[in-house]
């Protein structure tokens, strides 16, 4: 279920019984601003920082929502049996972004778009790093364009999140991992 998993050879997945998940980062793929625009016009600053913004928080809430699932403890603080999950976004490439243009405008798409989950998982106490994975998302194709607004883009990239998330703790299971992770 992930394009790319790094274990560590010494990796003990069994005594975390903690996660403490970062605030997620988001990165757009290079070409992004230029193509999800009518030519000749730019993303303004503050609606890619909001897009940004609302592409981390949706994230973050999947990835700890997924961890409570496989019986692990939300913390905000480091210790012994915490494992500490830093999520990255990378190459994020929303097909119909939904940003204030000065004339009101519907976008339309037959897919969310497309980007990179990047995780690594760390011993909280250590900084050891435990496990790292990579993984394309791709949003499904609806088959016909359909309207996309900013809440759209939010649940498909949700969707997408949670099925990622899934994914990993089914791969810390068959890891060994006989701690708290269970399949669901």
């Amino acid at each position: 279920g992930l394009d790319v998993a790094f274990v560590s050879a010494d990796a003990d997945l069994s005594r975390f019984r903690q996660v403490l998940v970062r605030p997620v980062r988001v990165g757009f793929r290079s070409d992004w601003e230029r193509s999800a625009q009518p030519l000749g016009t730019r993303i303004p600053i503050d609606d890619a920082q909001r897009i940004a913004a609302d592409v981390a928080a949706v994230v973050h809430e999947e990835v700890v929502r997924e961890f409570r699932r496989g019986g692990y403890e939300s913390v905000t603080l480091t210790g012994t049996d915490v494992l500490e999950v830093q999520v990255q976004v990378t190459d994020l490439y929303l097909n119909a972004p939904n940003f204030q243009t000065a004339s009101p405008s519907n976008s339309y798409a037959t897919s969310f778009g497309e980007m990179n989950l990047v995780a690594d998982l760390r011993d909280a106490a250590t900084g050891h790093s435990v496990m790292r994975v990579f993984d394309r998302i791709r949003g499904p194709d609806f088959g016909t364009p359909r309207l996309i607004t900013r809440v759209e883009n939010a649940h498909e990239v949700g969707v997408a999140t949670a099925r990622w998330a899934r994914a990993l703790r089914r791969e810390m299971s068959a890891l060994g991992a006989s701690g708290p992770v269970t399949s669901r």
